[in-house]
């Protein structure tokens, strides 16, 4: 009875920490991202090459967001920052609905009045969200420099090591 009770538990455990997974984006872990994210990013001087990429969908209205950015600054500065192998981007862009969609000028403002230092990029026409199939905010993606997907979390504190 017990080994029954267990294996039910783990198996739900299990079934959710996937479910969870493909319901923040439409990839799971192990799966390739498409060239075309990689190119987008190159085009805007981003470097990923031989790198691990930390991903980070963001919009300075969701409270969720607001919440984990300042954390997210000191680990980038203390952290991310520090690492040669590990290019991290947070993203903006005109998520959600009007009127609170995020622009260029709202996004640097943000930026600015809370001393933010990561790098940014802003995803004006929805690209980067679309082609990986983001699906709520905050999420975070870690992606390998082999371009497949590692880890997907709905907070950048729910991330394993990088």
């Amino acid at each position: 009875m017990r080994k029954k009770i267990f294996f039910i538990i783990f198996l739900g455990i299990t079934i959710l920490t996937f479910s969870s997974q493909k319901t923040l984006s439409k990839f799971s872990k192990g799966e390739n991202i498409p060239a075309s994210v990689f190119q987008i990013l190159h085009k805007n001087n981003i470097n990923t090459k031989n790198k691990t990429l930390l991903l980070n969908f963001s919009a300075t209205w969701c409270p969720s967001c607001i919440k984990e950015k300042n954390k997210f600054n000191k680990t980038y500065n203390n952290t991310y920052k520090k690492n040669k192998n590990l290019q991290v981007v947070v993203i903006f862009g005109p998520y959600g609905k009007e009127p609170s969609l995020d622009t260029i000028s709202k996004v640097k403002k943000y930026m600015k009045d809370n001393n933010y230092n990561f790098p940014l990029y802003f995803d004006k026409d929805r690209v980067l969200l679309n082609s990986l199939g983001i699906k709520s905010l905050p999420t975070s993606l870690v992606i390998s420099p082999k371009r497949k997907l590692l880890q997907v979390v709905n907070k950048y504190s729910n991330l394993k090591d990088l």
